[in-house]
């Protein structure tokens, strides 16, 4: 199962098909062997997913790629600090995976809202 799928509409049935995939990203963790990550971009590929974008937490840096010829094809690779556009994607899409540094993180200035104090009686 990816981490992130983009359709291109709603699903059919409880879970979407391949021809209603535009778009699957994979975080990959340190666990994910090189074997693994060759599995599922096959996969990808032999489904006929169109973009596939991998992304490493260390970094994190974003490789997307898109389909052709029955295999992926590398577009660029994005890392920290470098703002790019990846068109390997259902609309091309501009930023800096630096933005997702510490996203796990709760952001500065974002901060759940107090109750209010009711007078008591």
């Amino acid at each position: 199962m990816p981490d992130l799928v983009v359709l291109n509409c709603w699903p059919s049935h409880d879970y979407p098909v391949p021809e209603q995939v535009d778009l699957v990203v994979e975080v990959w963790s340190p666990e994910d062997t090189p074997e693994d990550r060759r599995h599922r971009q096959f996969s990808y590929a032999t489904a006929g997913i169109r973009y596939f974008w991998a992304v490493e937490q260390d970094g994190p840096v974003v490789t997307p790629y898109e389909l052709r010829d029955g295999s992926y094809r590398e577009q660029t690779t994005l890392c920290p600090g470098t703002v790019g556009t990846i068109t390997a994607a259902p609309v091309p899409v501009t930023f800096d995976p630096g933005q997702f540094l510490n996203w796990r993180e709760p952001r500065v200035g974002l901060s759940r809202p107090e109750p209010e104090s009711r007078p008591a009686g």
